[in-house]
C-alpha cells in the first residue's frame, strides 16, 4: 500500500488553503471537560454528519490544538453551532491560553459537558472512533441528545471571514 501521508508533489499549501476557503462552513464550538473537571472549549469549522443509523458526526481536530490534548473524551463532548451574533465568542475560543469562559452562558448537559447557552444547535457526543487524518484527528461523535433553533441564522466561514447568508425567504422571493 502506498504511503498516504506524503504530501502530493502538485499541490501548493496556499493554493490548497485558499480554494478550502471557497467553501463556506458553519463555525462550531466544541466544549468538553478535563480530567480535573476543568471546562474546555475550542473553535472548530470542520463539521459533518456520517451516519442517520446510529446517528455519528464527525470533526477534525489540529493536532497541536492545546485544549484537545486535556479533553477527557470518556464524558463525551458537545459541538454547539454558533449563531450569527456569535462572531465574538468564536474568536475566544479559538485563541489559546486566556480564559474563555468568562462571561460565558452555558449549562450542564449530559456528564456535565457544558452546553453553550444560546447556541443555533447543540449535539451531545459520545466518543465513537477517531482516525488518522494527517496533522488532524478525524473524531466521531455518536449522537446521545440534540436541540436545536431552527428560526435563528447561523455564523459562517468563508474565505477567511465571517459571512452571512441571505435569510431563506428572501433566498426564495430572489429566484
Amino acid at each position: 500500500m502506498e504511503d498516504t501521508n506524503k504530501a502530493a508533489p502538485n499541490v501548493d499549501a496556499r493554493d490548497f488553503r485558499n480554494a478550502l476557503g471557497c467553501y463556506p462552513t458553519g463555525v462550531i464550538i466544541m466544549t468538553g471537560l478535563a480530567e480535573d473537571g476543568e471546562r474546555i472549549g475550542l473553535t472548530i469549522n470542520s463539521f459533518t454528519s456520517v451516519s442517520l443509523d446510529p446517528p455519528l458526526v464527525s470533526i477534525c481536530l489540529a493536532r497541536t490544538a492545546n485544549s484537545f490534548e486535556n479533553l477527557q473524551m470518556s464524558l463525551g463532548f458537545v459541538l454547539n453551532v454558533l449563531r450569527d451574533d456569535q462572531r465574538r465568542i468564536s474568536g475566544v475560543f479559538a485563541k489559546s491560553g486566556n480564559d474563555k469562559w468568562r462571561g460565558v452562558n452555558y449549562r450542564d448537559g449530559i456528564n456535565g459537558v457544558p452546553i453553550l447557552v444560546p447556541n443555533l444547535a447543540a449535539f451531545q457526543c459520545s466518543p465513537y472512533a477517531e482516525h488518522d487524518g494527517g496533522d488532524h484527528i478525524i473524531v466521531i461523535g455518536r449522537v446521545e441528545a440534540v436541540e436545536y433553533d431552527a428560526g435563528t441564522a447561523p455564523l459562517v466561514f468563508h474565505q477567511g471571514g465571517y459571512s452571512r447568508l441571505i435569510p431563506k425567504d428572501a433566498a426564495d422571493n430572489a429566484v
